[in-house]
Formats: structure tokens, C-alpha cells, sequence
């Protein structure tokens, strides 16, 4: 048969595709736990990406900003490296 994969080429594809398949099993697992599928991650991904947002960033910079604006302060109190292993 002209059109059939030999079986050592099958066994190859078949190992080098075994960790993609339980990769996609365990993140269809936890999508399902939060109540989403894989397909929608990945739509949501790809939408992101194609609009060049980079939530990592953006998340950054707000933190950032928030702590330039916060009135938190530790009182006055100071310590040292080692007083936070004790």
C-alpha cells in the first residue's frame, strides 16, 4: 500500500505524541473544573494575542502603580534579612 505509514514511523509519531495527548487530557480536566473548555482558552488566547494584548504586563504595572499609590507603612518598625527566619 503507497499510502500506509510503516509501523516504526507509527510507534515514533505515537511516542512523541503521548506527552501532547496527557497534556490535553489534564488541561481539559482543569478547564472543566473552572467551568470552561480547552477550545474557549484557546479562542480567548488567540484573540489576546492577535490583539497584541499582554495581561502579564498590564497586571505588572498596576501592582506597580498601586504601590506608589498606597498609604501602607510599616510603622515605623524595621527589621533585617535574618529577623524573618526567626
Amino acid at each position: 500500500m503507497p499510502n500506509s505509514i510503516p509501523s516504526v514511523e507509527l510507534a515514533e509519531t505515537s511516542a512523541k505524541m503521548r506527552p501532547m495527548l496527557e497534556a490535553l487530557r489534564q488541561a481539559r480536566v482543569r478547564a472543566t473544573a473552572g467551568g470552561t473548555s480547552v477550545n474557549a482558552l484557546v479562542r480567548d488566547f488567540i484573540e489576546d494575542y492577535a490583539s497584541g494584548i499582554d495581561l502579564q504586563r498590564t497586571a505588572r504595572q498596576r501592582i506597580i502603580e498601586l504601590a506608589h499609590e498606597s498609604t501602607a507603612s510599616s510603622g515605623g518598625r524595621t527589621w533585617t534579612r535574618g529577623d524573618l527566619y526567626d
